[in-house]
């Protein structure tokens, strides 16, 4: 978890959701490594729930960080309700389905992390203290949402 915090991006293969008020351009979608949109769906002006197909209402960039939901080309998303999470989006994100698929870097910063935790399990005694490896944040600076 704390890995995943640092990084802002999920490990494993997780469903998220995220909600906006309206749509924007792009819509920004969190948690990084982005696979696959499952559903975007948006409650038009007259309170009707819309479903979004992919590439004929809107078109993705994946690869990016975080991931983009863009209109197509020359068009503009539709109007929405006036109301709080009127556009929802369901996918999922991970590097994959077991830990195997977990990049090195990241594995071998949290064995890291997890074998300094031990050696120091005892570091709120008052004569030691804990030093925080450079290791492990130069094993995760790549991985890293780095905000411009």
């Amino acid at each position: 978890m704390h890995v995943e915090a640092v990084c802002q991006r999920a490990l494993i293969n997780q469903s998220w959701t995220v909600t906006y008020d309206r749509f924007e351009s792009p819509l920004l979608l969190p948690g990084g490594n982005v696979r696959s949109i499952t559903s975007l769906k948006y409650y038009d002006v007259n309170g009707a729930q819309q479903t979004m197909v992919a590439g004929t209402d809107y078109i993705t960039d994946l690869a990016s960080f975080p991931a983009r939901v863009f209109a197509p080309a020359h068009q503009d998303f539709p109007a929405t309700a006036d109301q709080p999470a009127t556009v929802s989006c369901v996918y999922t994100l991970g590097y994959g389905s077991d830990p195997a698929s977990i990049p090195a870097p990241l594995t071998a910063a949290m064995l890291l992390l997890i074998g300094d935790l031990y050696e120091n399990r005892e570091s709120n005694v008052p004569t030691r203290f804990f030093i925080e490896n450079e290791t492990f944040n130069r094993l995760l600076f790549p991985f890293k949402r780095v905000e411009p």
